[in-house]
């Protein structure tokens, strides 16, 4: 299949359908299966340039890893890095304070709300549980 040639960007084939890679027709769609296998390759990508960036990534429990990694999904690593008081408080151990700074940013604010504070909550416990009730 290398006789394909590779595009990273849109183009148009032969065939005249809109195409990426190694000849995908994007008209034709992909199934979920298809889907799911780039998301996870895309989730590994960036857990791996997390794990190189940060060198306190490895260090933390498997919620907070994905709380960072969803923000980099959404935003790039570059929007990522951009959090400075909160990657600088997640390096510290200070969990509450990373989660307060992840809703003090314009992304926890206006553009995804719901998603920050989703996310925040798991940043603070560590965990993906809702909290049990006091008694």
């Amino acid at each position: 299949m290398e006789r394909e040639g590779f595009s990273a960007t849109v183009y148009t084939c032969p065939a005249g359908k809109q195409s990426i890679g190694y000849g995908f027709n994007l008209e034709a769609g992909i199934t979920k299966g298809e889907a799911l296998a780039l998301l996870r390759y895309k989730l590994e990508y960036l857990e791996s340039i997390l794990e190189y960036t940060f060198p306190w990534f490895a260090a933390l429990g498997r919620a907070r890893k994905d709380v960072l990694i969803e923000m980099a999904f959404q935003m790039g690593v570059e929007g990522l890095l951009e959090f400075k008081k909160t990657l600088a408080a997640v390096a510290e151990g200070r969990y509450k304070a990373a989660a307060l700074e992840m809703l003090n940013s314009r992304w926890g604010k206006i553009d995804t709300p719901g998603r920050a504070k989703f996310l925040s909550e798991i940043m603070e416990r560590g965990t993906l549980k809702a909290p049990q009730a006091k008694r």
